[in-house]
């Protein structure tokens, strides 16, 4: 007997959800076989009966918040009233199941996909549950994380276009997860009297994992893997689109082991783990051992407080005692410190009569009251009065004849100076540097000029700031007396001349190149790639490699002085000491030297 499909027609498309969620969690679960006007299936009810079951006796499910429709009961309207309700009471801090077993249809004119109550007909979509309403219903629950399950054909209609995929999420963050039996396409419910491909899968896993909490993108992973490869329909879970999804996941959390629990918590050594599990168990076999764990991890007055509050007679509570007074001696201290009075302290040690900072704070009193120097100093020679009369305050005239004489000859000194400057200007290493990445000055007998490297190559500019050449060269030297150089690019050695013009193409590897030279001019044709031993002396030239990449150049050295004329620095020099003796006479009210 074939296996019967969860669908009533020839379509092809989608999948529709299921949605988790945390602290209080509830359960809304849908199966159907017995339809009024559609063909009969087989295990959508025992597969949905037996998903709250494992839910329920294994995970932290509660039947007071479970929700079940089956068969009969699971009519449009008690469908949409379900909705509803969860709708009225859920809250933010509640998390959400939801599972559909039953008929899916597709409609082509509609784009859409729809789940088929029991009291449905056949073609009647108007009695149908569009994917587009349970969308809608996912957006208004006000839960923490909702996950829905969807076993029917065309269920991957309730996602967006786009795949993004399983992925590990934080519990902490708001989710909205959709994982479906198929694609837009029809899926199978089984041999009669067994589970269908995908739910048999979803059990499967929940039955067998063992770890205190489970993230539904691991378990989509392995549902997805499971049922691809032993059916003909392939399963979708991701988050679902424009519902509240804010990137987090439903965790499935086993049923409490106060045991299993406390050693997890151990493992973790956590703060937050040891408070989770005071929650979980406040007064279970562990609890003043997790109680003493929480307040050292704390380390505060209030945690040993709440600690001797509960246990004042357990084991730890000198040992809380003492952290206490320990914690209470340093903030008194520091208070102390902040208002740094006589009064302050002699509060804090009628506090703490052996406080281990008493001997600091007596010292702070006797400097206080002046008896003692606060901290002790090095003694300082004491300088030797002067002899000399000291001078009076400059009267109003003398300012005045300072300000007339000196002023001037000041003004007309930075004057010269801007003189001399100017015409002489280059770029300053800075001005390179914001151009290039490193700069190298170099002499050579053509003047002053630059190396300069941009990544890995290198170029020339001159001291007025002009590129001379464009940085592209691995290995770049200075020019020959030929006016020649040889240059290494792409891995290849060859010569340019001084406009950065190729003279023979970069084709050879390795070994300098040598070339000859016709009327100090060397041609292409003329050239020899390789190295020759000639009878004639030639001078080789000499192939400078730039500095390397991280070689740290002083940015703060300063490039050579234009080359001024005798005459110019001695006009500069006199107009800086005149300035200078000006001022000076000025202030001995004495006249100054005439130029």
């Amino acid at each position: 007997m074939p296996e019967p499909s969860k669908g009533i027609g020839k379509h092809d498309q989608s999948v529709t959800g299921a949605t988790t969620f945390r602290r209080k969690s509830f359960l809304l679960a849908i199966g159907i076989d017995e339809y009024a006007h559609a063909p009969r299936l087989y295990n959508a009810v025992q597969d949905a009966k037996e998903f709250v079951s494992i839910l329920q006796e294994k995970y932290q499910f509660d039947p007071q918040y479970t929700t079940e429709l089956y068969d009969q009961n699971a009519t449009r309207r008690n469908i949409y009233q379900a909705l509803d309700k969860l709708v009225d009471t859920l809250t933010q801090e509640d998390n959400l199941v939801i599972y559909f077993s039953g008929h899916g249809e597709y409609r082509d004119q509609m784009d859409e996909g729809y789940w088929m109550p029991v009291d449905a007909e056949r073609g009647a979509f108007f009695d149908f549950i569009p994917n587009q309403q349970i969308q809608h219903y996912l957006k208004r629950i006000p839960s923490h994380h909702s996950f829905v399950v969807v076993d029917s054909c065309f269920s991957g209609t309730l996602f967006a276009s786009r795949n993004l995929g399983p992925t590990e999420r934080l519990e902490t963050v708001p989710s909205r997860w959709l994982l479906t039996s198929g694609r837009k396409e029809p899926v199978s419910d089984g041999k009669p009297g067994d589970h269908s491909p995908f739910a048999e899968n979803i059990l499967l896993f929940l039955k067998k994992n063992q770890q205190s909490t489970l993230p539904i993108s691991r378990l989509i992973d392995d549902v997805v893997h499971a049922t691809a490869a032993n059916a003909k329909q392939t399963p979708r879970g991701e988050p679902i689109q424009d519902t509240g999804h804010k990137g987090g996941q439903f965790y499935f959390h086993l049923k409490h082991d106060e045991a299993r629990d406390w050693a997890e918590a151990q493992k973790q050594g956590t703060a937050e783990a040891f408070r989770n599990f005071l929650t979980l168990y406040p007064t279970g076999t562990y609890g003043q051992e997790a109680s003493w764990a929480l307040a050292g991890k704390e380390d505060t007055i209030s945690a040993y407080w709440d600690f001797l509050q509960k246990y004042p007679s357990g084991a730890n509570a000198p040992q809380a005692e003492l952290r206490i007074l320990a914690l209470e001696d340093d903030r008194n201290w520091q208070d102390a410190l902040r208002m740094d009075s006589l009064l302050a302290f002699r509060k804090y040690l009628q506090k703490h009569e052996k406080g281990k900072y008493r001997a600091e704070a007596e010292s702070r009193i006797q400097a206080l009251l002046g008896r003692t120097p606060a901290t002790p100093r090095p003694s300082t020679p004491k300088p030797i009065p002067s002899k000399r009369t000291p001078a009076p305050a400059p009267s109003f005239d003398r300012i005045k004849r300072i300000l007339l004489i000196g002023l001037p000859i000041l003004v007309v000194g930075m004057i010269v100076i801007w003189q001399l400057s100017k015409g002489a200007e280059k770029p300053s290493v800075w001005d390179c540097k914001a151009k290039y990445e490193e700069c190298q000055e170099v002499e050579s007998t053509d003047g002053l000029f630059y190396f300069v490297r941009n990544g890995d190559k290198w170029g020339y500019v001159n001291e007025k700031g002009e590129e001379l050449i464009a940085p592209r060269f691995e290995e770049l030297p200075t020019f020959d007396t030929s006016g020649l150089a040889q240059v290494k690019e792409n891995g290849k050695y060859g010569w340019i001349d001084r406009k950065g013009q190729m003279v023979v193409p970069a084709e050879k590897e390795g070994e300098t190149l040598f070339i000859d030279t016709l009327a100090g001019r060397p041609t292409e044709k003329d050239a020899v790639l390789s190295p020759v031993v000639d009878e004639t002396p030639k001078e080789k030239p000499k192939v400078i490699t730039p500095p390397p990449p991280n070689l740290n150049l002083n940015p703060s050295l300063p490039l050579p002085f234009p080359k001024w004329s005798p005459y110019r620095a001695a006009l500069l020099r006199w107009a800086v000491l005149r300035s200078r003796e000006a001022i000076v006479m000025a202030m001995k009210n004495q006249p100054t030297r005439s130029p």
